[in-house]
């Protein structure tokens, strides 16, 4: 399990248009070096003035957007997106399409190189991750929360709807019934 809270720093800032929470991730993740983002492993060289301590982000964002991983980029048309007000970003990461808006919290981790809970496997990575939320939610009264181990995740039914990312699940993010709750992404 995580380090405890005070041997993190957290950062919360103002509900901010997702070009802006993602540009102050990318920031924070540059600072550490070898770092993890949103449970995921970055390799980088380490920066001289690298962050020792890990960081916890919690984003919330206005006006919505629609966010596609580095891959993805021909998933969403930008102009019927316009036609509904959204604006498509890139985001640094894998995975599908994510509407941010109201409803959605983001949370990036960044660790420093070294740190107990950056394993080298990243599958492994997204493991304390997924079980700490499933078990915060079920804190908070969310009956059957629980963060899915590899060979179950490879089984879960996702269909047509896998090319977004809450219709396709990987290894370790949540679910609570039939409905994935969390997704996870690397850089």
């Amino acid at each position: 399990m995580p380090a405890p809270p005070a041997a993190w720093r957290v950062e919360r800032p103002d509900a901010q248009p997702v070009p802006d929470a993602l540009a102050m991730s990318e920031a924070l993740l540059g600072g550490t070096g070898d770092a993890e983002c949103s449970a995921g492993a970055h390799h980088a060289q380490p920066s001289p003035t690298a962050q020792r301590e890990p960081v916890l982000v919690v984003h919330r964002v206005s006006p919505a957007a629609i966010t596609v991983g580095r891959a993805q980029r021909g998933d969403v048309d930008p102009g019927a997106a316009r036609a509904e007000g959204l604006e498509v970003v890139l985001r640094p990461s894998g995975g599908g399409p994510v509407l941010w808006d109201d409803d959605l919290i983001a949370i990036d981790v960044i660790l420093p190189a070294g740190h107990p809970l950056l394993p080298v496997d990243v599958v492994e990575a997204y493991r304390w991750v997924g079980e700490g939320v499933a078990h915060a939610l079920e804190g908070l009264g969310v009956t059957g929360a629980r963060a899915l181990p590899p060979a179950e995740a490879r089984e879960w039914p996702c269909g047509a709807a896998a090319a977004m990312c809450f219709g396709g699940l990987s290894p370790w993010e949540v679910v609570v019934g039939q409905r994935k709750v969390l997704g996870l992404s690397q850089v």
